[in-house]
């Protein structure tokens, strides 16, 4: 069944585009090698701005620091807990 105006064929290639396009917030690696620098950085200048996925917009003229730092600190929240 088509969802959002795809085919289901195209849906697939939508889905696989994206996981290799977008980083897993949550995962522990990921979590572990990037600095708050780093990441308020990122939500800043938008992905494109620091050579990842031009899918993440730039935040740094929307939000203010503060906001900025909350941002940051709810993507530290969804790291997984260790198995």
């Amino acid at each position: 069944m088509p969802q959002y105006g795809f085919s289901e064929s195209e849906s697939r290639d939508v889905v696989a585009y994206l996981e290799d396009e977008l980083s897993d917030l949550s995962d522990q690696v990921f979590q572990k090698t990037k600095t708050d620098a780093q990441l308020a950085d990122t939500i800043r200048r938008g992905g494109a701005g620091v050579g990842l996925s031009s899918l993440m917009p730039p935040w740094g003229r929307t939000l203010t620091e503060r906001q900025v730092g909350e941002v940051l600190l709810y993507v530290r929240s969804l790291k997984k807990a260790a198995p």
